[in-house]
């Protein structure tokens, strides 16, 4: 019985050995001869001319008949001129293919993708919508100046895109991508999820007025943004911060200054008046009644901060300052 089964066991595997000698695997792994048959993954190709049969690569194959992507016949498509642009797009001399379907009217001379879902000709956009898995044409695009954003979205120099369907924005010059998630856009006036506007979103000078901010992407410049009026002032050097915040100051009483706590000191003062403090947010104070001494409130906790000597000023502004983007600066 043991040597019965051990038969068995040699037929088996040599029976193995043999069918891996026989196969022949592409570089490709999606394509695979194993005697005279052909396969793709483990599904036999029946409707090809074996002896004239030769892969492209892991998703396209041909033979002196027809052109394949994976296991079906890319109708239309010439053998000869026929070449692969990356998994996706493919052209002959005649027409461009998106997997096995020819894309209307796109020009195989000049097509482009310019991302996994947007591409171009000399003429046209095209997107690749991933639910209906076909490309389609994008009316009314500019292809000189679209630009993918990320996957869903795109812009050109007049109109914005969301998975290759026009979106009306507010404003396509400050359209972007929002930080929280890729479904997710804004422009100056208005936040966008999933190509739809949502809520209006305050003005950049309405976010910040009041705040000192400083430009992350250029050498950490700082500017004061005035709280009352629709201006901002370069801050440079700390006598040039000194002068601004003189400049921008408003007279104050000493009984109304000490409603305002005083952000360098944990006493509590009894004078305290929050209501008070918070509309003050932003201000520049001269105390008109002492020396003239400056004090600056700070938008984000309604506290006083002396402002002092230039240097005093300078420490104070870098200290409190709310970095910025120059795409955000260019919106105050």
């Amino acid at each position: 019985m043991k040597k019965i089964l051990y038969l068995t066991f040699v037929i088996f595997s040599f029976s193995i050995y043999i069918n891996m000698a026989l196969a022949t695997e592409t570089n490709d792994s999606c394509y695979k001869k194993i005697a005279d048959t052909w396969f793709y993954i483990d599904e036999a190709l029946s409707n090809i001319d074996a002896a004239s049969f030769q892969t492209i690569n892991s998703c396209y194959a041909k033979d002196k008949n027809h052109v394949y992507y994976e296991k079906d016949i890319i109708i239309n498509a010439d053998t000869l001129s026929f070449q692969p642009i990356n998994i996706f797009y493919s052209k002959d001399k005649n027409h461009v293919f998106f997997k096995k379907q020819i894309i209307t009217n796109a020009n195989p001379f000049s097509f482009k993708p310019l991302n996994t879902h947007y591409s171009i000709d000399n003429n046209s956009c095209y997107y690749y919508d991933y639910y209906s898995n076909k490309a389609y044409l994008i009316e009314g695009c500019d292809p000189k100046t679209l630009k993918p954003l990320n996957t869903p979205y795109a812009k050109d120099n007049k109109k914005a895109y969301y998975l290759g369907k026009y979106l009306e924005v507010k404003d396509v010059d400050t359209f972007r991508l929002n930080k929280t998630g890729e479904t997710y856009a804004e422009d100056k006036y208005n936040y966008y999820i999933a190509g739809e506007r949502k809520e209006s979103k305050k003005s950049m000078h309405e976010r910040v007025k009041g705040k000192i901010v400083i430009k992350k992407e250029d050498n950490g410049k700082a500017y004061y943004v005035s709280p009352t009026k629709k201006a901002i002032f370069y801050l440079g050097r700390p006598a040039d911060a000194f002068e601004v915040m003189r400049q921008q100051g408003i007279g104050i009483s000493n009984e109304d200054l000490q409603k305002i706590p005083n952000g360098s000191s944990k006493l509590n003062d009894k004078d305290i008046n929050m209501k008070f403090a918070e509309k003050q947010k932003g201000k520049i104070f001269i105390q008109t009644q002492s020396r003239g001494e400056a004090w600056y409130i700070n938008p984000s906790d309604a506290k006083r901060y002396y402002l002092g000597r230039p240097a005093d000023a300078f420490k104070v502004m870098r200290n409190l300052g709310l970095g910025i983007s120059n795409n955000d600066f260019l919106d105050l």
